[in-house]
């Protein structure tokens, strides 16, 4: 009888104690966050589209979504336009090196935000262009700093430092690759400067790299 009881008895402890570990586990679980992928975008390339893009945007036109894809590695040389809803190549932007419409240094782009033209980064030359769907050159902009010195340009993506207009203006991370660039220098060295997309005025944002840097790295 007493071995009965005392079965029973530890039975009841454990169940009771699964009980409580359980409770505890959903308590735990409701103050948990979890990200949850819903669908996945996934579209053809073909032999004429290169998979490693400088720039990759998403954007939206006439309530459609669509990505802005740069296509300007190996031999190839134009943007592509993927249709999200149909995954497919809605258009193809033409890019040219030469001639009135030469783009020869494309290093980043992407859409304008009302979607009406594209802003080109050209590195190697200092300079903005806008170009239409059809790839011809809207208007070019010589970017040179406030003292009148030219500066390596590139669009970054989503995922590194991406370009962004407000109010007519484009904003645009700088490159601090200088050379001989002392410890002293990255707290005077600006992070951001500004286009103004109408005048083509360019203003240095007021931020500075943070002074983080060891004297070890100072070259």
């Amino acid at each position: 009888m007493n071995k009965t009881y005392l079965f029973i008895t530890a039975l009841f402890v454990l169940i009771f104690m699964s009980c409580q570990s359980a409770k505890k586990n959903n308590t735990e679980r409701q103050n948990e966050v979890e990200l949850v992928a819903e669908k996945q975008l996934a579209f053809p390339l073909d032999e004429q589209t290169y998979y490693l893009s400088i720039s990759i945007y998403q954007f939206e036109e006439n309530g459609k979504e669509y990505l802005h894809f740069e296509n300007t590695r190996k031999s190839l040389y134009d943007i592509v336009i993927f249709d999200i809803e149909n995954k497919q190549i809605a258009k193809r932007i033409p890019l040219h090196k030469t001639g009135p419409n030469g783009l020869p240094a494309v290093y980043g782009s992407r859409p304008s935000p009302d979607s009406k033209y594209i802003l080109i980064a050209q590195n190697d030359i200092s300079r903005l262009s806008s170009i239409n769907d059809k790839g011809e050159v809207i208007r070019n902009y010589d970017f040179q700093t406030p003292e009148g010195k030219f500066a390596p340009l590139h669009f970054g993506s989503y995922y590194n430092t991406p370009a962004f207009v407000k109010d007519s203006c484009l904003f645009m991370e700088m490159s601090a690759h200088k050379p001989n660039m002392k410890k002293k220098d990255w707290s005077e060295t600006h992070m951001f400067a500004s286009l103004d997309l109408r005048t083509g005025e360019i203003k240095w944002i007021p931020i500075f790299y943070p002074p983080i840097f060891k004297e070890e790295y100072d070259n």
